[in-house]
């Protein structure tokens, strides 16, 4: 093997780290593996795809793969990044699984993790730690951001070697759709009733101000395009208004998903909304359709004058019932935190976490050390 491309070999299992420079000859491989697995939007080839062959022009990027008897079990990409913590005084070598922290290039991969089948995942999980602990490229920890408990767990059951660290934690938010909700009245009634009280009150101030509501899909990719970058309009202005750029000020993040969206678009997998009330366009939202799941990618809303009226509220709310009218099963809003705005909707599901697997080493116990300490001198001039 060459010298990025570690190998090892249990019995029937294989796994192995290659260097990757043209990351769509992984593609008919991938597609292969992802029909034998359970996984979200984010790890198929359509997002994964045009994510690595951008990595992969700003950075290293290297693939594990594990094979069982000849065929693949589990893949991901991993790429490295010097992450600076407490001020710039703890520097480190990370491991990054499916991201690249460079602000340009993270396109935040949701539900993250292995592409690997269920019955396949502790041995591959093992499989995958005993090929990057035995690999000669240099690394300090293990980091994945968005990953749900199983996963963590598998890590830590097969090496112990790694120190646990949990970054930060998000809840998933989500609603499951009944056929009903397709009818917008039955919908606000599955809402807590402070929920309900303002659905109703601003659907009622739109309508006596602007006109009737409205929703429409975007039903080939040029229009489509036409709604993500009407989005980004809205999307623009509300951040300017708070002080911040917003995700659109990253070109490459923009060009990314319009990639996406015109690859993708005549396959079923693309959502784009507007809603209106009356003339006015109210709020735009786009998002990925996969295995009857929406995935509630971005938005953009009107800047309203008057409190009542709640365009992000009232989008969200038909985008729901246009998606249950649809058969779709779920509305994902995509993991956040408790403060979000998604609360409105729904109750917080299971945890998402963002986690890092230190070694166990002298710079681990050192950072340790130096964290106790930083806390302790914040507590004493506060």
């Amino acid at each position: 093997m060459g010298q990025n491309e570690p190998g090892l070999e249990k019995t029937d299992l294989f796994g192995t780290i290659v260097k990757i420079n043209a990351p769509y000859e992984v593609e008919f491989k991938w597609h292969e593996l992802e029909s034998k697995c359970n996984h979200s939007f984010f790890l198929t080839w359509e997002w994964i795809g045009p994510w690595a062959n951008l990595v992969s022009k700003n950075t290293e990027l290297y693939l594990f793969t594990a094979t069982s008897n000849g065929t693949y079990i589990a893949m991901c990409f991993l790429t490295i990044a010097h992450v600076k913590r407490l001020k710039g005084l703890i520097r480190v070598k990370q491991l990054m699984l499916n991201e690249f922290i460079n602000k340009e290039c993270n396109m935040v991969i949701q539900y993250n993790g292995m592409l690997v089948n269920d019955s396949n995942a502790m041995k591959a999980w093992q499989c995958f730690c005993d090929c990057i602990m035995a690999w000669n490229v240099s690394w300090d920890e293990l980091a994945m951001s968005s990953i749900l408990q199983p996963q963590i767990d598998n890590i830590y059951r097969v090496c112990q070697r790694l120190i646990l660290n949990i970054d930060k934690i998000h809840n998933e938010w989500k609603i499951l759709l009944r056929p009903e909700f397709g009818e917008i009245n039955s919908l606000i009634t599955y809402f807590k009733s402070k929920s309900r009280h303002q659905l109703r009150q601003s659907l009622k101030a739109f309508e006596k101000e602007l006109g009737p509501i409205s929703i429409k899909a975007a039903t080939n990719a040029e229009d489509a395009l036409k709604y993500f970058e009407n989005m980004g309009k809205l999307h623009t202005e509300r951040w300017i208004r708070s002080g911040e750029a917003g995700s659109f000020a990253n070109h490459k993040w923009v060009d990314f998903h319009k990639e996406i969206i015109r690859n993708e678009f005549k396959n079923g997998l693309i959502l784009l909304f507007v809603i209106k009330s009356g003339e006015m366009d109210i709020g735009y939202l786009y998002g990925h359709v996969y295995n009857n799941v929406a995935y509630m990618q971005q938005t953009g809303f009107a800047l309203m004058k008057q409190n009542i009226l709640k365009p992000g509220y009232v989008s969200h709310l038909f985008a729901i019932s246009a998606c249950a009218a649809n058969g779709i099963n779920q509305y994902n809003f995509l993991p956040d935190d408790d403060s979000s705005y998604k609360k409105f909707f729904t109750t917080s599901g299971d945890s998402v976490y963002w986690v890092f697997f230190q070694k166990k080493s002298i710079k681990s116990f050192i950072e340790k050390c130096m964290r106790r300490l930083y806390v302790l001198f914040k507590r004493n001039i506060t």
